[in-house]
């Protein structure tokens, strides 16, 4: 290797020169970018987890909804304050629907016909989660794959 680069330093001195230059250029500029973009995630990173936090809680608040053998009223009311509270914080216009549509089902039951919507709580329960899968996707520029969707 190291006749490799005496010839080339030999027959192509300036040339030789010049690579070398725009390499280190190149090696450099990676590695300030590497470094500025290792600092801004570590920066977003407690964003990211109360954003996981938060999406992770909702889902699982409208599935123990809609999957409970009775009404819930404490996690109803666990639901609105996620609805009037923490979750304006994160969602887009996507996950914003589905939580109206469930909050929508939700104002119309109470424990007497609780158990004749139980399968409307569910559809609409997997759509918000899947809405915050979505979103997380986006805000992470992630690939998530739903387990539907994953090969067999």
């Amino acid at each position: 290797m190291a006749d490799l680069w005496d010839q080339l330093i030999k027959k192509y001195p300036r040339y030789t020169i010049a690579i070398l230059l725009v390499y280190a250029l190149l090696v450099s500029t990676y590695t300030i970018y590497s470094s500025v973009r290792s600092y801004y995630i570590e920066l977003k990173k407690p964003y990211f987890e109360d954003l996981a936090e938060a999406f992770g809680n909702i889902s699982e608040i409208a599935a123990r909804i809609s999957r409970s053998k009775t009404y819930q009223a404490d996690k109803v009311e666990d639901f609105w304050s996620y609805y009037w509270g923490r979750l304006v914080l994160f969602e887009d216009d996507n996950l914003a629907r589905k939580m109206i549509d469930y909050g929508n089902l939700l104002d119309t039951i109470d424990p007497s016909n609780y158990s004749e919507n139980k399968q409307q709580l569910q559809r609409r329960a997997y759509a918000i989660s899947g809405a915050c899968r979505e979103l997380i996707k986006s805000i992470w520029g992630l690939s998530i794959t739903p387990w539907s969707d994953l090969p067999k």
